[in-house]
């Protein structure tokens, strides 16, 4: 573990700041309360390099439209914030990675927007009104350090396109796909993999294809799986809400490969009817 995690009591006295940690819940585990009427008492722990966060639902429908709904509000998280699912008994949660392999303080201002996430979601299912994010929230320069450059700091290969988004190859070992590198209003930075071909017809394989991606949010780090915003497809993400440093960087494009390599073809797989049937058959849903 990174020499910086050694005292707990720096995690929780540094993070305890951000949350209302309520009491110990183990080791190097605490809960705290989390925003918002419709979420439970949340827990947060170290694993590794990295601080996980998650915060069970009070109540969610377990239907389709549920399930849709929580795949395309994934997208308008703030933070490391995103719906998943925990199976057998299935339960929606939300939850969070962030690593802490660098400054206390950079892993800081991670949380502060990921507790805004969580908040955004619990503002939703309270009311079922999407919390747009304050355009005036973000105060750093919207255009800074171009993003070749800072992709160029991670080691990755990558191409720069004519109109400043950046391609960068994942390590996929079956299949060659890219990331978009691309700036968002407010300074925020974005990298994002579409699962092409991943538009289910008949809602058997709707149900599937969104209950098997929720699952997998809980079981890659860092990024999410989330419905595009203009509504043509699905798609892994990672949003900063400030522009990354080399290392978070590197975390994201990792965490996109593994999401799009551990999703792409079974979801391809799940549009066909007969082979959702067997799969929401399997997961008891």
């Amino acid at each position: 573990m990174n020499e910086l995690l050694a005292p707990p009591d720096q995690i929780s006295d540094r993070f305890g700041q951000i949350l209302k940690l309520t009491r110990p819940a183990g080791k190097d585990c605490w809960s705290f309360v989390a925003p918002g009427k419709a979420l439970r008492e949340g827990r947060i722990w170290l694993g590794g390099d990295w601080l996980n966060l998650e915060v069970p639902l009070k109540s969610a429908k377990k239907d389709a439209d549920c399930l849709a709904e929580m795949l395309s509000f994934n997208a308008e998280l703030r933070g490391r914030a995103k719906f998943t699912l925990r199976d057998k008994p299935w339960r929606a949660v939300l939850a969070a990675e962030i690593p802490i392999d660098g400054s206390l303080d950079g892993a800081g201002e991670m949380l502060e927007h990921t507790i805004a996430g969580f908040q955004q979601a619990a503002d939703w299912l309270r009311s079922c009104n999407r919390t747009k994010m304050a355009a005036d929230f973000h105060e750093r320069d919207a255009e800074g350090t171009s993003l070749a450059n800072l992709v160029s700091e991670t080691g990755w290969s990558f191409t720069e396109r004519p109109d400043g988004r950046v391609a960068v190859p994942l390590e996929v070992p079956f299949a060659f796909s890219q990331a978009i590198v691309e700036r968002l209003p407010g300074g925020r930075v974005r990298l994002s993999v579409g699962l092409e071909d991943v538009r289910p017809s008949n809602l058997m394989s709707q149900n599937a294809v969104n209950l098997f991606l929720l699952s997998a949010c809980g079981i890659v780090r860092f990024a999410r799986c989330a419905g595009k915003t203009d509504g043509s497809g699905l798609e892994w993400e990672v949003v900063f809400d400030t522009p990354p440093d080399a290392e978070q960087f590197k975390h994201a494009l990792a965490s996109l490969s593994v999401g799009w390599g551990l999703t792409a073809r079974e979801a391809r797989a799940l549009q066909e009817e007969v082979t959702a049937r067997r799969y929401l058959a399997f997961q008891e849903w």
